[in-house]
């Protein structure tokens, strides 16, 4: 019986490790998300992304104007993982892990508006030209700032 309530303390703490620990930025919730409006004013837009923390940042720039690209983790869902653990006999210990997508959030005039914000499959499929007319230059400089982050 002991056992039992150890493995589940063990599992519990490890849960709260693999979610919390391991977490570099506070990602983004879809309600977040919903309030987002283009045209709402960078300050605005802050408050509405209250303690969620961008994972990348750079500026691009695309037919003679300045873009600000701001990259989040964006929380989609929970995923059931698990791990085994034995003392005598083995258990199998379930553990919900986080799902998340990369959303972006494009701002224009300087970095003082918001111009269009999605997820990059949804920005490159964007109905609107001027939004997904955006994506091939957003997408370098994307490259170049994850590697230019990876050097450190």
């Amino acid at each position: 019986m002991k056992n039992t309530a150890l493995l589940k303390l063990l599992g519990s703490c490890l849960a709260v490790l693999l979610t919390v620990g391991c977490a570099t930025s506070v990602p983004l919730q879809r309600a977040q998300v919903d309030s987002f409006r283009t045209g709402d004013s960078a300050s605005d837009l802050q408050v509405k992304l209250g303690k969620s923390t961008p994972t990348l940042e750079h500026s691009f720039a695309y037919a003679g104007a300045q873009y600000l690209a701001r990259h989040f983790n964006l929380q989609t869902g929970m995923q059931q993982s698990g791990t085994v653990v034995c003392t005598p006999t083995c258990m199998y210990i379930p553990i919900m892990v986080p799902v998340y997508t990369q959303f972006v959030i494009v701002y224009g005039d300087a970095g003082r508006t918001v111009r269009a914000y999605g997820t990059l499959e949804e920005l490159s499929k964007s109905p609107e030209e001027s939004v997904s007319a955006l994506m091939p230059g957003l997408k370098v400089a994307m490259e170049k700032a994850q590697a230019e982050k990876k050097k450190g």
